[in-house]
C-alpha cells in the first residue's frame, strides 16, 4: 500500500502546524504474511511489514475444537475492539479509519484470547486479556510496537445480527466493545493522539498530553446498515480515565460515513468476525 498526496491548509493551522503543507509519497505497509495448519488441531499467522519495521504484525497460533471452550488463540494480536479496528485495513471504506478509532481503539498486545459464534452466526463473541506492551503509551507511534510493559487490558466484543438477508445484501449490525485497563507502575503512562486522517503528515491535531493513571474504561458503540450498495455505518467512543492527582478525565468521540456502489455491488460482511471485508 502506497499513500501519496499534497496536503493544503489555511492561515490559522499553518501557524499551529509549519510543517503540515506539502506532499509527500510513502508506503503505508509492505506486508508478507505466513498463514498454516497444522494437523486440523490448530492454526498459525506470522506477519512481517516492512514498511514499519519497528511495528509487530500478527505472530498468533488458534488451538481450535478444545473440549468445553472452542477456538483459543495465544500470541501477539489485535484486542477485540470496534468494528471499524477490527475490519482490516484494505477492506476499510475511506482511506483512513476514522480519528476516534485511531485514538480510543487498543492495538495489537501480547494475550490470549477466545472468540466464537452463536445463533447460526448471528451473533459473534470474543474476549481476552492481554499483556500492554505498547498499545496507549504513544498512540500512532507505538500501538503496535513492544515497550515495557506497564499492565493488563481485558477486552471483550459482542456483535448481532437483527437483519441478514439475501446473504448480506440487506443487514444490520450492532456491536458493543468493552475494555478494561489495569495499569500500575511508574510508567503507567497515556497519551491519546492522533494523525488528523491522514498517514502523509507526523502532525498531530488531536494530543492530550502525556498523563499518569492508575486504570481506565473504554466503551465503543457500533452500528452498521446495509441496503444493496448503499450502507452506513457509524461508532461511538468513551474513554474514562482514573487519572493520578487530578480529577478523573473523560473523552469521546464518534464518527459516521455513508457509501453507495454506483455499479451495484454490496459490502461483503463476514458473520464470523462480525465485520466487513473485501474479495
Amino acid at each position: 500500500m502506497v499513500d501519496g498526496g499534497d496536503i493544503a491548509s489555511d492561515d490559522e493551522i499553518n501557524e499551529a502546524f509549519p510543517d503540515l503543507e506539502g506532499s509527500n509519497v510513502g508506503f503505508r505497509q509492505f506486508q508478507v504474511s505466513v498463514l498454516g495448519t497444522l494437523y486440523d488441531w490448530a492454526e498459525f499467522k506470522l506477519s512481517v511489514d516492512f514498511a514499519n519495521v519497528r511495528d509487530i504484525r500478527d505472530q498468533w497460533i488458534q488451538l481450535k475444537g478444545i473440549p468445553y471452550i472452542g477456538h483459543i488463540t495465544l500470541g501477539y494480536m489485535k484486542e477485540p475492539f470496534s468494528l471499524e479496528n477490527w475490519t482490516s485495513l484494505k477492506s476499510i471504506t475511506l482511506m483512513e479509519r476514522g480519528l476516534p478509532t485511531e485514538a480510543f481503539a487498543p492495538g495489537r498486545n501480547f494475550g490470549i484470547r477466545r472468540h466464537t459464534t452463536a445463533l447460526d452466526q448471528r451473533i459473534t463473541w470474543a474476549a481476552g486479556a492481554f499483556l500492554n506492551t505498547g498499545s496507549f503509551s504513544d498512540v500512532g507511534d507505538s500501538i503496535d510496537q513492544i515497550s515495557e510493559a506497564n499492565g493488563w487490558d481485558l477486552t471483550a466484543r459482542i456483535t448481532g445480527l437483527p437483519l441478514y438477508q439475501e446473504n448480506g445484501k440487506k443487514l444490520l449490525h450492532l456491536g458493543l466493545s468493552y475494555s478494561h485497563l489495569f495499569r500500575d507502575g511508574d510508567d503507567a503512562s497515556l497519551q491519546v493522539r492522533t494523525r488528523p486522517e491522514s498517514r502523509l503528515t507526523d502532525d498531530r491535531f488531536v494530543d492530550t498530553g502525556e498523563f499518569f493513571l492508575d486504570a481506565a474504561d473504554r466503551i465503543d458503540l457500533e452500528c452498521a446498515v446495509v441496503n444493496g450498495p448503499l450502507s452506513f455505518q457509524g461508532e461511538y467512543f468513551h474513554a474514562f480515565e482514573n487519572a493520578d492527582e487530578i480529577d478523573n478525565l473523560d473523552f469521546w468521540g464518534f464518527y459516521l460515513f455513508g457509501s453507495y456502489f454506483i455499479t451495484g455491488e454490496h459490502r461483503k460482511y463476514s458473520r464470523q468476525s462480525g465485520t466487513f471485508f473485501s474479495l
